[in-house]
């Protein structure tokens, strides 16, 4: 069959433990598919969310926080993720500090930053004035484990770069390790160990430096976009709901991914936010009567500094709301489908195969690719999942 490449925005925050799970799903299913497709690859961006942008750096107990956000269910949840954890080669913990993790953020745009130019044949500048979009297709040493089919002995290309090797590490480090991804001096440490700076003073100095203001930001995803519910077996199209468009997916009450709280740790009435459907989320351009202003008249020109320092992340993720992202791990493929939750290899498989036949169809009869087109835009688009008790 002709190459085909898959791009696929990954909108996920480095605190959220379905993050992980999902991004080891994810790549696995890759593998799978590229093993059995060698002519298809992928090309991954990371999308920043920030779940608590209101936190500080270690602000909580990693234990603790999920234990106030989920109340009496926390107990069941955290068995649920150690026992779907432990299905993909992860063994939590649930202690040491955790909070914002914008620092870490900004070293997954640095190591996509020095993908594109190694694929440059440049040397990456350590700016984020200008945030890539960050392809993947330089040669990184990190591997994963074969899933049945075997894969090639070359590891793909996915988990060839250092956005791959970055986000491996930062994910392992603090569910695995302990450690506390939003600590300023632990990023600095990943940032020399994965060959993204010469030295910790480097890093720091990088990550200290002033992101530029939020109107600079470029976010590739500014179209409307389909969305593959796979809770519902669905896909939503752009006609069948006024104003849906640019909402994700409802997600089952029994099946929680960590939704949107500015306010953390939430009161007894924010709890049971976490996870409403994106129309009763707020807003970017809501104002939230429990919000605390980040800043106010009588900010200090440091603390306005500090607020434009993060700001890139923060676009990115304000960015991420107003496309109906309202919780995490999220997805869009090919800048048109969006997919909710984590998910298994055998959903990705499915969405692979319906997604490459849409693209197929569209070629063949010549057909634009328009959303909401009656071609070409995966119509009546259906992706099977095995619904997950327990969670």
């Amino acid at each position: 069959m002709a190459p085909f490449t898959f791009k696929i925005d990954v909108y996920a925050d480095l605190i959220c433990p379905w993050c992980y799970i999902g991004k080891e799903a994810l790549d696995r299913a890759m593998a799978i598919y590229t093993a059995q497709h060698p002519e298809v690859d992928f090309k991954l961006t990371w999308k920043p969310y920030i779940l608590w942008p209101n936190a500080g750096a270690s602000a909580y107990n990693r234990g603790a926080a999920f234990r106030r956000v989920f109340g009496s269910r926390a107990p069941a949840l955290l068995r649920r993720l150690d026992l779907l954890g432990a299905q993909y080669g992860i063994t939590f913990r649930w202690d040491g500090k955790t909070g914002n993790p914008r620092d870490a953020h900004k070293l997954v745009l640095l190591a996509m930053e020095k993908d594109e130019a190694e694929a440059e044949g440049k040397t990456a500048v350590s700016s984020l004035s200008s945030p890539p979009l960050g392809t993947q297709e330089t040669p990184h040493p990190e591997q994963r484990r074969p899933l049945n089919p075997p894969t090639p002995s070359r590891p793909p290309a996915h988990q060839q770069t250092h956005l791959y090797a970055t986000v491996s590490y930062i994910f392992r480090a603090a569910f695995q390790q302990g450690a506390d991804p939003s600590s300023r001096d632990f990023v600095a440490q990943a940032a020399v160990e994965l060959g993204l700076c010469a030295s910790e003073d480097e890093a720091i100095a990088y990550l200290a430096e002033e992101d530029s203001d939020d109107g600079e930001f470029y976010h590739e995803n500014t179209v409307d976009v389909m969305n593959i519910d796979v809770e519902t077996h669905a896909v939503i199209e752009e006609e069948e709901e006024h104003n849906h468009h640019h909402h994700g997916h409802d997600h089952q009450p029994n099946e929680p991914t960590i939704a949107t709280n500015r306010n953390f740790p939430p009161t007894t009435n924010q709890h049971q936010n976490q996870t409403h459907t994106p129309e009763k989320q707020t807003t970017p351009h809501t104002t939230n009567q429990n919000q605390t202003p980040t800043t106010t008249t009588t900010t200090t020109t440091k603390q306005k500094k500090q607020t434009r320092r993060t700001s890139i992340i923060d676009t990115a993720t304000s960015r991420a709301r107003a496309l109906g992202i309202a919780a995490v791990p999220s997805y869009i493929v090919q800048g048109r489908w969006q997919v909710g939750g984590m998910q298994r290899e055998e959903v990705w498989m499915g969405v692979f195969q319906r997604v490459r036949a849409a693209f197929a169809a569209e070629a063949e009869t010549e057909a634009g690719v328009g959303l909401g087109d009656d071609v070409g835009v995966g119509k009546g688009l259906k992706v099977e999942r095995e619904v997950e008790r327990g969670w």
